[in-house]
């Protein structure tokens, strides 16, 4: 209970971190709306709204549950995630709980605009981002939930995928939900087919995090940790999976 209580405080004083000095912008953009710094006010304060961290944790707000982090992962944490996934041009990858896009753009970097790329998100709000920010790949974002990869994957005309990452907040999930996704990315990857997923360091020592980390060493062939990932908030490792058969 503790830490759960310290962690709520924790997302409540970043978003008060974030929100407050958008709300000085603005109070002073009203102030100064006739002068040429108060347009450069304005533009700052709209900057400051429609970045990645005050999108995700506005989002945070309404659907705690859901969101599950309260900032978007950081560039290092999204190579980290791609490396090893034997990403390029003609793969087809499979993307759970995209958010605002960091690993997206890694993914689509690698990909080379060849390939099929499918990003399942629930949140409307994190789609809508998604379509604005990568404007070529907008259909490839459908709002499905993860339990639905082999259907989708069937809707398309594809038996099997390359690879599955996933940004997904396994922590708050039920352990049936949790077995139900893992059920669908195994079935989905070709043998030889690989999955990423991501873990806060507390996650090497919290009952949860290493009950998760049993579920998939129940299901994959191979089961490997990366280093962990200093840059990102908070500091993060990789699971990497592998079906071998």
């Amino acid at each position: 209970f503790a830490v759960a209580l310290l962690s709520h405080v924790l997302k409540i004083y970043l978003l008060y971190a974030v929100e407050k000095p958008h709300f000085r912008r603005i109070y002073k953009t009203r102030r100064k709306s006739s002068t040429a710094i108060g347009q450069k006010v304005r533009t700052k304060a709209k900057e400051v709204q429609n970045s990645d961290t005050a999108v995700f944790l506005a989002n945070w707000v309404r659907h705690p549950i859901e969101t599950g982090a309260i900032a978007p992962s950081s560039q290092q944490l999204a190579v980290a995630m791609c490396d090893t996934m034997n990403i390029g041009p003609g793969s087809v990858v499979v993307e759970l709980g995209p958010g605002t896009g960091p690993f997206t753009e890694e993914i689509l970097h690698r990909m080379q605009g060849k390939g099929t790329y499918i990003g399942f998100e629930l949140s409307e709000e994190f789609i809508k981002k998604l379509r604005d920010r990568f404007p070529e790949n907008k259909t490839d974002f459908i709002c499905r939930s993860a339990e639905d990869i082999g259907a989708v994957l069937k809707e398309k005309g594809i038996k099997h995928c390359d690879c599955v990452l996933s940004g997904l907040p396994w922590a708050i999930f039920s352990a049936e939900l949790q077995q139900r996704i893992i059920n669908q990315v195994v079935n989905s990857l070709k043998t030889g087919g690989r999955f990423a997923t991501f873990a806060y360091l507390q996650g090497l020592v919290m009952p949860a995090g290493q009950n998760f980390r049993s579920l998939l060493s129940r299901n994959f062939d191979k089961v490997e940790r990366s280093n962990i990932v200093w840059k990102n908030l908070p500091p993060a490792f990789v699971y990497r999976c592998e079906k071998v058969a």
